[in-house]
């Protein structure tokens, strides 16, 4: 009889060792003391009666290493998310320097695919090829929240052969769905902005060194501070204008020819990071990735497409004079925002590089980066494909034990109560108070920063705390391995009088028209494009364009921008990629 009751305990003890030790995947080390929630009616959370503990291991293609916000001492908000749900993040992968197929293949190569995967949209059905995610098909009504924001077309950009195999990550070079009658009145909402594009920047000093007048940011912040409105044409206008390809080459050479230097080393007239060629390539191509010619239904793609060829011939003559920085190829990010941040650089493509930090180090030397609308070209485009479904977005590790809580914690992320928690942080951490009946931090030169998206003399902004700041950028562990806010109905802002920051309402107002939304321009959309894609970031981009710049006469460029293109079809699945996406053309353009 002993026998049998000591039997009968050890069992209860180790089936309450095993029910405690629910993870989302293999091997993960676990605290007993998190709670588990989820979700409840309304897209509220709702308090769960177990205390099983999920920490996600995690993968994004986005960062080459961890930023200062993955190991946030000051992050109030992980804890809290934590706190409510028993969910964390264990470790976090970055691409360290590998394209995303590179990455993925090792990792499915050794059996260590983490379990949450953030991706770019090109590349989602390459990943789901390699066969270590899940179908998330059956899953996506506990999506209620996030289905809100996304399009019936948002979702099937999701799908691979009719499956869904990932969910939004965020709205970057997207648009929420405005047909939805839930959110008739985001249109209209004066805290809302349709997702623009890239636009160039051009630092002040050297600008005007140069000859050319503008009018400075300051001095635009200095009239909107006066009185808010919204931005006009003379408030980006540079005289004189830079209308043409040819006018942004006349301000390249006239900044090289200052031969201006800072500490010792030469100002550039243009930078980018090393990716930026593909973008820059609308000067004189309708776009760097897939077209379709609405008129004869011609598909193209990348460097196939028309003008491609001409605005490559440009591009290495600029190349030749040293109006382009030739280490642009090689950077890394770090290499860039030093280079961007010291005003060694004139005209700035803006991505790769924390634009706050660079701004406030121009501002220290006297200067700052002003906007400029794209040069008028003769592909009347200069746009990239818009994404209705965003371009990061979240795949998840078919090994996955509890995928249905795991997708209910990340659609909560899309709650009143999710939006409200990552803008002003929990009650606990005592950042704010209510005030004749309104939220507000306690700290005003906090509050007037985080507004204008800056810092505070002590260097507070948003990230500090990791917040998500103004643009909806995350900034907490927890918030940067999970969906981010679609739309926030919380924002800070909205407890304070409406207050315009002149750079970002004028980056707003040059490159908001800039996102293709006719159907013409569209992101890789199956398996075949998406390889043909890949072979373009990972081969032509990274090896292909360096031998193409390093050519010494017409005849030798000719010869080398073929051998790219034939390599290109051989190797790049091109031709099956193109008849891939003439039938997705034809259902965006209605033919």
């Amino acid at each position: 009889m002993k026998k049998s009751l000591r039997f009968i305990s050890v069992l209860l003890i180790l089936t309450m060792i095993v029910s405690s030790l629910t993870a989302c995947s293999k091997d993960k080390k676990e605290t007993k003391d998190d709670v588990a929630v989820s979700a409840g009616q309304n897209g509220e959370s709702a308090a769960s009666d177990t205390k099983e503990p999920i920490q996600y291991s995690v993968l994004t293609v986005f960062d080459e290493t961890a930023s200062a916000d993955y190991d946030n001492p000051n992050d109030v908000v992980s804890p809290a998310i934590k706190e409510k749900f028993g969910i964390s993040v264990s470790d976090v992968t970055f691409n360290g320097g590998m394209t995303p197929i590179e990455r993925i293949n090792m990792l499915v190569a050794s059996d260590t695919v983490p379990d949450v995967v953030i991706v770019d949209n090109p590349n989602i059905a390459a990943f789901y090829e390699t066969g270590a995610f899940a179908d998330l098909s059956e899953y996506k009504d506990l999506m209620k929240n996030t289905d809100k924001y996304i399009s019936d077309i948002g979702w099937n950009r999701l799908s691979v052969d009719g499956k869904l195999v990932a969910i939004p990550g965020d709205m970057s070079g997207g648009e929420i769905d405005l047909e939805n009658p839930q959110l008739a009145d985001v249109v209209n909402d004066p805290y809302y902005s349709r997702p623009g594009n890239w636009a160039l920047l051009v630092n002040e000093s050297i600008l005007k060194q140069a000859g050319y007048t503008v009018k400075t940011v300051s001095e635009l912040q200095s009239e909107l501070d006066a009185n808010s409105r919204k931005i006009t044409d003379e408030d980006i206008q540079i005289t004189p204008s830079i209308k043409t390809v040819a006018d942004l080459e006349t301000l390249l050479t006239k900044v090289k020819e200052l031969n201006l230097k800072v500490d010792g080393k030469p100002v550039i007239p243009l930078s980018l990071p090393d990716w930026g060629g593909f973008h820059m390539s609308v000067l004189s191509a309708p776009t760097g990735g897939w077209y379709c010619n609405p008129d004869t239904m011609e598909v193209s793609g990348f460097l196939f497409n028309p003008g491609m060829k001409e605005f490559y011939k440009t591009w290495k003559n600029w190349f030749d004079k040293d109006l382009i920085d030739k280490d642009y190829i090689i950077h890394k990010g770090e290499q860039y925002q030093e280079k961007v941040a010291s005003g060694r650089v004139a005209v700035v493509f803006p991505g790769g590089i924390d634009l706050a930090t660079v701004r406030a180090s121009l501002k220290e030397q006297g200067s700052d980066l002003k906007v400029i609308p794209w040069p008028e070209t003769s592909a009347n485009s200069y746009v990239d494909a818009s994404f209705p479904c965003g371009f990061k977005n979240i795949m998840i590790n078919k090994n996955c034990k509890d995928i249905p809580r795991l997708l209910e914690y990340f659609d909560w992320f899309q709650t009143e109560e999710a939006k409200d928690l990552m803008s002003w942080g929990p009650e606990s951490a005592g950042l704010w108070e209510i005030k004749d009946g309104v939220k507000v931090f306690k700290d005003t030169e906090f509050a007037n920063d985080v507004i204008s998206n800056a810092k505070t003399a002590d260097g507070r902004g948003a990230e500090y705390y990791g917040l998500v700041g103004k643009d909806y950028a995350p900034h907490a562990k927890a918030t940067l391995c999970a969906p981010a806010i679609l739309f926030n109905e919380k924002s800070v802002d909205r407890s304070y009088p409406l207050k315009m920051d002149a750079y970002t309402s004028s980056y707003a107002y040059v490159s908001t028209e800039m996102l293709n939304r006719d159907g013409t321009v569209l992101p890789s959309a199956g398996e075949k494009s998406n390889t043909a894609s890949g072979y373009y970031w990972s081969v032509i981009k990274t090896t292909k364009i360096a031998s193409l710049l390093s050519t010494k006469s017409d005849e030798e460029f000719n010869k080398v921008w073929q051998e790219i293109l034939d390599d290109f079809k051989a190797n790049g699945d091109y031709d099956a990629a193109t008849e891939e996406m003439r039938a997705v053309f034809k259902i965006s353009l209605g033919k």
